[in-house]
């Protein structure tokens, strides 16, 4: 039995919450096990802990949540008592009987005493006469005394006998039946019955009364025409208080009635606000999911502009450098067919030059042969050979030679500034 008591000291230790959480799996445990007085008594201390543990936080969301906890396992408390075929009593609901059963039966008294204040009753009677004496009021204020739970005939804290339901509702059928003769004779007769006998017969005297009952015989035979108005007055004030009991009885029946569709109206209203209270939950965690990924989406959004504005701005500093580069391709292809033309008339002069100089060589190795001892001498003096300076024979064409050497000059290149 130690880890009793030390599972015991753990739960008085704990906090109210924890406990709950302690008393809602137990209740969880004994519905499993089909044992629905333990569930009942498990799922009402998980709501009290519930309650307990709501009152001590201050967060708002954390309240409602340990109220809808609170609210749901009381619920299952109710259907597990729903769902046992043999509920235990409940001693509060016991003590909620007797308390309205007595309230009931103090009404009673009241209006009892009541009747008795007004002449509908006579107060000398016996006790089992007291219920047959009421034939003057109606059916529905006796079918009221009929409510009263039969079970419970405890003895009533006030001084009077306790009522029977059972007799109660033979006495008001025994009414109902008198009121219907009285009225049928009425009608028959155009006439109404005397309300108490002792009055239609009190004009003649009997024997052996008193100095009272000569007075009232005097009074009586005098004031005959008193009595009579007296009589109508007592009958009228007797109706009056006839129709406002039944508009009285009337008035608690609608309330009830009214009392109950509230009771229902209250009750779809608590399922209403628990399903808004869950849409509010629900639409709170879309909203904040939603933000989340909105915020996420604007980051990649702007990320993705910035992006295409370096790759805008790459793409136009690109197309500059080409533009740049094709301006200098243009000029170096300028420059190049420059330098081929001006190539290829410096081939053309060398090549004219080439056999200008040959034709004059011819000419004067020829002259040479002439001028000379023989044949064998032709080219076999060397000395005259070297003699020979390409200066001054070859004036005229070695101007021509310069002439081609200026035009055959190659053109500057394109990116050297010309002097």
């Amino acid at each position: 039995m130690g880890w009793k008591a030390v599972e015991s000291e753990e739960y008085e230790s704990s906090a109210p919450a924890v406990q709950a959480h302690f008393h809602a799996v137990r209740a969880e445990e004994a519905l499993r096990r089909d044992d629905y007085v333990q569930a009942e008594k498990e799922g009402h201390l998980a709501s009290e802990k519930f309650l307990q543990a709501a009152q001590r936080v201050s967060d708002r969301r954390t309240i409602d949540a340990l109220m809808l906890l609170a609210e749901n396992y009381e619920y299952r408390a109710k259907v597990a008592r729903a769902r046992n075929p043999r509920p235990p009593p409940d001693p509060k609901e016991g003590q909620k009987a007797e308390t309205q059963l007595n309230v009931a039966a103090a009404e009673m008294e009241e209006l009892w005493r009541r009747l008795n204040e007004i002449g509908l009753s006579s107060p000398g009677s016996a006790d089992k006469n007291l219920l047959m004496s009421s034939r003057h009021l109606s059916s529905s204020l006796g079918d009221s005394f009929c409510l009263l739970p039969a079970k419970a005939r405890t003895t009533i804290g006030v001084v009077a006998t306790a009522v029977d339901g059972g007799s109660t509702l033979r006495a008001a059928v025994a009414s109902r039946m008198r009121n219907q003769r009285q009225r049928l004779m009425e009608q028959q007769l155009g006439g109404r019955a005397p309300l108490d006998p002792r009055r239609s017969s009190g004009g003649t005297p009997t024997s052996g009364s008193g100095p009272m009952s000569y007075r009232d015989r005097q009074t009586s035979t005098g004031n005959g025409n008193e009595s009579s108005g007296d009589d109508e007055a007592l009958q009228e004030m007797v109706a009056q208080q006839k129709m406002e009991i039944v508009r009285l009885l009337n008035t608690v029946k609608t309330l009830s009635s009214e009392n109950t569709k509230l009771v229902k109206k209250c009750e779809a209203l608590t399922n209403v606000q628990a399903e808004n209270r869950g849409i509010r939950e629900s639409m709170d965690h879309f909203k904040k999911d939603y933000n989340q990924k909105v915020a996420i989406w604007a980051f990649w959004i702007s990320f993705r502009e910035v992006r295409i504005k370096m790759q805008e701005e790459q793409i136009a500093k690109l197309m500059e450098e080409g533009r740049i580069k094709d301006d200098r391709i243009a000029k170096y292809d300028k420059w190049y067919k420059t330098l081929k033309a001006g190539a290829k008339a410096k081939q053309l002069s060398q090549s004219r030059d080439g056999r200008s100089g040959a034709n004059s060589s011819f000419s004067s190795s020829s002259s040479f042969v002439q001028n000379g001892s023989g044949p064998s001498n032709s080219f076999t003096n060397s000395s005259s050979f070297h003699d020979y300076s390409p200066g001054s024979g070859d004036s005229p064409g070695s101007s021509s030679s310069g002439t081609s050497r200026q035009f055959s000059r190659p053109p500057a290149h394109p990116n050297r500034r010309a002097l």
